[in-house]
């Protein structure tokens, strides 16, 4: 991150972020941390399921998480951390302690969900298996959901979304090197959106898969479709939001 970027981030945080606790840890999986936090500022915020909160991991580095859960009684949100690589993100999530303090600000508007009663397909990877959690939320059990995910392993990723009560609705596409395995994605997208007349449809996590599968469904004319995207992550940038 840039000197200016960091100056800004850090003018903007001793005005607007609020002090918030890490109430506790959950190591769900070499990759994956399940984290309260507690502010004073979570028993009065307006959450919305999708919204983001974006987190000072330290030096102002800010990292943008989505919150799986929320409870403004005890002032708490949960958060479902993807642990991976070295950046300041990765650092911070596998060395927090019960009790650390961070500064948090937030939450806002992210991923736009609405009321209805289509079916919700969502698109992602590990970094969209938090979002998928709060569409659970959101629109709850009895809807119709679906989410594909491609993943770096299928075995740890099946134990996440047990834990997180999302893997009755989950399909999983192994990664492969190159885009080859999206193919297989399209495909099991076709066979949700033709059987729907009506279908909202989620892109979300790698930029460069969002951008492959949207060309793939825009050619296969979908005009009933609703497609929203959303990169969390992208090859060569960093602290994406």
């Amino acid at each position: 991150m840039s000197k200016f970027k960091k100056a800004v981030l850090g003018w903007l945080g001793e005005k607007f972020c609020q002090p918030a606790r890490i109430v506790s840890i959950k190591v769900v999986s070499e990759h994956f941390r399940l984290i309260h936090i507690e502010s004073p500022s979570f028993s009065k915020m307006k959450w919305k399921a999708g919204d983001k909160i974006q987190i000072n991991t330290g030096d102002w580095d800010v990292r943008t998480y989505t919150p799986i859960a929320h409870d403004s009684t005890l002032a708490q949100i949960q958060l479902l951390v993807f642990v991976h690589g070295n950046g300041p993100g990765a650092f911070w999530a596998k060395n927090l302690k019960k009790g650390d303090l961070c500064d948090v600000f937030g939450p806002s508007s992210s991923l736009s969900l609405r009321e209805s009663e289509m079916p919700q397909v969502l698109f992602g990877d590990e970094t969209s298996f938090a979002v998928a959690a709060a569409f659970k939320n959101f629109y709850g059990s009895a809807a119709d959901l679906s989410w594909i995910f491609e993943v770096n392993s299928v075995e740890e990723s099946k134990h996440v979304c047990e834990q997180i009560g999302i893997l009755q609705n989950a399909t999983f596409v192994e990664k492969q090197s190159t885009t080859e395995h999206l193919a297989e994605v399209l495909k099991k997208l076709r066979s949700r959106l033709d059987v729907a007349r009506h279908t909202d449809l989620f892109l979300t996590g790698n930029a460069k898969s969002i951008q492959w599968i949207r060309n793939q469904i825009r050619e296969l004319n979908h005009a009933n479709t609703r497609t929203v995207m959303k990169a969390y992550w992208s090859k060569g940038k960093v602290g994406m939001d």
